[in-house]
């Protein structure tokens, strides 16, 4: 199993209110990055492209009010991976954090590491982004 997680990002919003946000894949399209394409999306599931990638299905699995979120891939995805938003509520911000558990060969994973990592960094900077500029909530 490879782990990928993104830096931890202290967001100003409470932990509720990321917890209801991006329980929703409606509102993902909005952090997601340029290279998506094709982007569809239901409160509980979502597909999507990656240019250069291959087609990405989604599935809310898995929801702990205030704490995380458990996101699994479908079986239309061609890797076997989980995503989890964790969240972790401090006095004025909330610690937020993505995780991705896929399963992959050695060689895959050294090939898709850095791009992943830079994707989940991505993500929860715009999700930073979008809190900053008073679109949550």
């Amino acid at each position: 199993m490879t782990r990928i997680e993104s830096k931890t990002r202290p967001i100003h919003l409470p932990a509720e209110q990321l917890f209801t946000f991006l329980g929703n894949f409606n509102n993902f399209r909005e952090i997601m990055p340029p290279q998506v394409s094709n982007w569809q999306s239901t409160e509980d599931q979502c597909s999507f492209n990656i240019q250069g990638m291959a087609d990405i299905g989604l599935v809310i699995e898995e929801k702990l009010p205030f704490s995380s979120i458990r996101i699994a891939a479908t079986a239309a995805t061609p890797i076997p991976l989980w995503m989890t938003w964790q969240f972790s509520q401090q006095e004025s911000y909330t610690d937020t954090s993505l995780i991705i558990d896929a399963t992959l060969n050695p060689m895959l994973s050294m090939m898709v590491k850095t791009p992943l990592t830079n994707f989940v960094n991505l993500l929860v900077d715009k999700l930073n982004e979008l809190a900053e500029s008073g679109r949550i909530g």
